[in-house]
């Protein structure tokens, strides 16, 4: 949105069932669309922390890529907490304190992909 000069936008227009507008396609806000949303925000925010080189502010994260999803902050946390959960990637406060909850997570927290890998063995 350079030409207008905001630094947000969203792609997402809701309109009433009796507004005369025929809108057959597009986005839906639905149960169904907040699963498909979630997965894809996992696997999206996975790949993005795993290919970082340095660390990143969560805030900085969500801002670089809030506009091309319907996602709310909280559901970015949410995702987080599942990857961090699962050991791919490690939350740190600007206090050197681990976050593993999303309800804990701040924007000037740090984000970045566990250097220790995991093993499992099977036998």
């Amino acid at each position: 949105m350079t030409g207008c000069g905001a630094r947000y936008f969203t792609p997402f227009f809701i309109r009433g069932s009796g507004s005369g507008q025929k809108f057959d396609g597009g986005f839906r806000f639905d149960d169904v669309a907040r699963h498909q949303s979630d997965a894809a925000l996992r696997e999206q925010l996975g790949k993005l922390v795993l290919a970082q080189a340095e660390p990143k502010r969560l805030g900085d994260i969500y801002a670089s890529t809030c506009n091309g999803s319907p996602a709310t902050a909280y559901m970015y946390k949410v995702s987080l907490e599942s990857l961090a959960s699962e050991g791919a990637i490690v939350i740190t406060s600007s206090e050197g304190k681990r976050r593993r909850l999303a309800r804990y997570m701040a924007d000037g927290d740090f984000v970045e992909a566990n250097r220790q890998a995991r093993f499992l063995f099977s036998s």
